[in-house]
């Protein structure tokens, strides 16, 4: 066998791990969520979407038409909900209702990782992805609003407890510090930069458990939900 014939083979093998090989990139990411949460429970109100804001840093490990595409934000939900309450005068006459509006904000460390397949390949064109993440409230506050017939609307900032359990009797709620679930959506790349819109769905309650004295604790079931859009640029493993 000639020289040629025999490192041929060996070649084409080198060829094809090359292209084959893994690309890493890693940069900035900013975008936004439309969050609310969702009551598991009969005739449970309904929670308006609140828009805040996402940041901090998007990676990208990818082979072939697959990635890896890990990430860490600071990402800020919540939910807008209103309250109306009923007064009455001095003759038990209903003179309401008054209007609250409340705006709750809520600081998550999160850590999403997403498992994406790009037909045209992972470095540029249409991309769909799904996966898990898990987060961390930092804190967070409920600025609630009184609309009522005053010379100015009434505005308070409230601080949110970070507990798993709270005495129903200290008058202070909060959300529970861990949350984890599950998103998915589409995205674009193009050279440097990732397009994603996505939807996460959270599995895990964020209310606290309220306990009463030694009574049988009660608890209600909320979960995390929000559409995303973010941008990422990626530096390392653009074509």
């Amino acid at each position: 066998m000639k020289l040629h014939q025999f490192l041929l083979p060996g070649l084409l093998l080198l060829a094809g791990a090359a292209q084959a090989q893994n690309t890493f990139s890693i940069g900035p990411v900013l975008g936004g969520n439309l969050a609310t949460q969702h009551i598991a429970a009969d005739n449970a109100p309904s929670l308006h979407y609140h828009l805040d804001w996402l940041a901090g840093a998007q990676a990208n490990l990818s082979w072939g038409k697959f990635a890896v595409q890990p990430a860490l934000l600071l990402s800020q939900k919540g939910y807008k909900h209103d309250v109306d309450i009923y007064y009455r005068d001095g003759q038990n006459l209903p003179t309401g209702p008054v209007t609250i509006h409340h705006n709750l904000r809520l600081s998550y460390l999160t850590l999403p990782v997403n498992f994406a397949y790009a037909p045209l390949g992972a470095k540029t064109g249409p991309q769909l992805f799904a996966g898990p993440y898990v987060s961390v409230l930092l804190g967070g506050r409920d600025v609630h609003t009184d609309t009522s017939n005053l010379p100015t609307d009434a505005t308070v900032t409230d601080r949110l407890l970070v507990a798993e359990s709270i005495d129903i009797n200290s008058g202070h709620t909060g959300f529970r510090r861990f949350d984890a679930g599950l998103q998915g959506g589409v995205g674009y790349r193009y050279e440097a930069f990732l397009l994603q819109a996505s939807y996460s769905l959270g599995l895990r309650t964020t209310i606290p458990t309220y306990t009463d004295n030694g009574a049988p604790p009660t608890d209600a079931n909320f979960y995390n939900r929000a559409f995303q859009l973010s941008l990422a640029y990626l530096f390392g493993g653009a074509k």
